[in-house]
């Protein structure tokens, strides 16, 4: 899933790029249910599905707030959320070392709201654990 921005304010060959490979457009100022829709349709045929949890990149290592739609989509398809961390350094440029922190895989209790926020919240204490060095699963 991407920003729908990404599909119109880039121009016809990064959108063709990003559907090459297989990125699909989400609304955020809205309620997006066709995304959530086509997530789920692809999670439920064993498809793996990316998210950005925040609704946004972060460029800089501020608080990070996760969203409940990445939880409370794996919680109802019943399967595990992987966190995956980005840093790349505040600036994409080339040549830039970008460091990729796979997290400990979440699962949710059930597949409630409230499951989904429990989930978030363990969302949120990993990426602070890594965000503070304490946490050194990368690969």
């Amino acid at each position: 899933m991407a920003k729908s921005e990404l599909f119109t304010d880039h121009g016809v060959l990064f959108r063709l790029f990003l559907r090459s490979c297989g990125v699909f457009p989400v609304k955020r100022s809205s309620a997006d249910t066709n995304a959530v829709d086509r997530a789920g349709e692809l999670i439920s045929k064993g498809r793996v599905v990316g998210i950005f949890p925040q609704g946004k990149l972060v460029s800089d290592k501020t608080s990070f707030e996760p969203k409940a739609g990445a939880s409370l989509l794996a919680a109802k398809a019943g399967v595990p959320l992987l966190p995956v961390f980005i840093d790349y350094g505040g600036k994409v440029r080339p040549f830039r070392i970008i460091k990729i922190t796979v997290g400990h895989p979440l699962s949710a209790e059930g597949a409630s709201l409230k499951d989904a926020r429990v989930m978030n919240r363990q969302l949120k204490d990993q990426y602070e654990k890594i965000m503070n060095g304490s946490d050194t699963i990368e690969h």
